[in-house]
């Protein structure tokens, strides 16, 4: 890791994950917002209220909901840095690299205040218990949570000997499912959406073929006629649009 300077976009994705026992797959993928409030729970222990945070964000919407947390943070910190969560919601690249790097910077600069291990996958289970109202005691439960907050291997404390969450493998194989779900559905509408446009198009083809063969019947007429009206009306029909001299030019 690098101790000062930028980072690469590789190496800052996995700096997150690996901090935040996360597998974030990319750095868009950051604008769920929970990798960001967690790094600022770790440098702020009590300070961002975890349980507020939507696990399995599935719109942008919900992304800015959890966004707005990490914002309000910020202001109560009183950090020089300030985001816009509707924008960053947005899982635009430019927008999440930079915030990203910040975040790091800021992370490099409070490091020393931090003591010992952040149980990052442990507390989005604790916040999740909360958030649902179950027991904490609890670890045969339905876990609905974005597959990349999962970890292939949390960390866990060898003086807790109970296990960190129901059945790991078979909950990720349960999110792995729904995002091969909520793939399918987006593929089957963008189809949709194509066939749609295809049929758009194909409307306005027939639209303009059916005016075209009637200027080309007033052209034939005029062509057979010498009045001064049919000589304007040939030089409307083959003018060329000043906007299309200037595109080809």
């Amino acid at each position: 890791m690098k101790k000062s300077g930028k980072m690469g976009r590789l190496e800052l994705l996995g700096w997150i994950n690996e901090l935040m026992e996360t597998d974030y797959p990319r750095i868009e993928a950051l604008s769920d917002g929970i990798a960001y409030a967690q790094v600022l729970d770790l440098l702020y222990p009590k300070i961002v209220p975890l349980s507020k945070l939507t696990f399995n964000p599935r719109s942008e919407e919900d992304n800015a909901k959890n966004l707005r947390i990490v914002d309000d943070v910020l202001h109560r910190i009183k950090a020089k840095k300030t985001i816009d969560p509707l924008k960053l919601s947005r899982s635009k690249f430019p927008d999440n690299m930079e915030f990203a790097q910040w975040l790091f910077q800021h992370f490099l600069q409070m490091k020393d205040t931090v003591k010992g291990r952040y149980p990052a996958y442990a507390k989005r289970l604790e916040a999740y218990k909360k958030q649902r109202k179950i027991p904490p005691e609890r670890t045969n439960f339905d876990l609905q949570m974005s597959s990349h907050l999962i970890p292939n291997e949390p960390l866990v404390d060898s003086s807790d000997a109970s296990p960190a969450s129901p059945d790991l493998n078979q909950q990720r194989l349960n999110q792995l499912r729904d995002l091969v779900l909520s793939l399918e559905q987006e593929l089957t509408n963008q189809v949709s959406n194509y066939k749609l446009l295809q049929e758009d198009i194909a409307q306005v083809e027939e639209e303009r073929n059916f005016y075209f063969n009637k200027l080309r019947q007033i052209e034939l007429l005029c062509q057979n006629d010498t009045s001064e009206t049919s000589r304007e009306l040939i030089d409307i029909i083959s003018a060329v649009p000043e906007e299309f001299l200037k595109a080809q030019g």
